[in-house]
């Protein structure tokens, strides 16, 4: 595979997301919407380019994966520019909508029992960007990946994973400083 070739496409996949995404806006704001819009824009992943070894998404948990954008434009542009630090994910969209708006989950739809929302709102910190975060550990999993982050580190173990021999080391090796990065 091309390295270069898939980087330049990946690029032109953002760039075309990133033009629909004004055009949305643009026509939100034609019709008059815009102000009283609730947006989210998240993207579901990033993608990898032989940073640890391994192509395109769903190979590991690395911050070329899970780093992604997420755009919250709340009604009346209330804390607009706002850049947030807290470590959230996707799971925490749902509750800091609801939490935003001043909604309710609803216990049940139809008469279907619903259940609990999961996720940590972030909504405190659209008003209060350095707000403490409510996220000191989280716990990801994917396809076999795991990680964790605490308080602003994070352990990836990929599935299978980086194998000892691929690395070069046998179990209970020491990890040299240089090699840990947060």
């Amino acid at each position: 595979l091309d390295r270069e070739r898939m980087i330049a496409q990946y690029d032109c996949d953002i760039a075309f997301g990133d033009r629909e995404f004004g055009r949305f806006v643009r026509e939100l704001k034609a019709a008059g919407l815009y102000e009283d819009a609730l947006i989210v824009f998240l993207a579901d992943h990033g993608e990898e380019f032989l940073e640890h070894g391994r192509w395109l998404h769903g190979r590991s948990l690395f911050d070329e994966l899970i780093r992604v954008p997420l755009l919250v434009k709340l009604p009346g542009n209330r804390a607009a520019g706002t850049r947030v630090s807290e470590q959230v994910q996707g799971l925490d969209v749902v509750p800091t909508v609801l939490e935003a708006l001043g909604i309710e989950a609803p216990g049940a739809i139809k008469g279907v029992t619903q259940s609990p929302i999961e996720g940590h709102s972030f909504a405190h910190a659209l008003d209060q960007a350095n707000a403490p975060s409510k996220h000191i550990t989280q716990y990801f999993e994917m396809m076999g990946h795991r990680s964790i982050y605490h308080d602003g580190w994070r352990a990836v173990c990929p599935w299978p994973g980086t194998s000892f021999k691929e690395a070069g080391m046998f179990f209970g090796a020491p990890i040299d400083k240089d090699k840990l990065t947060a």
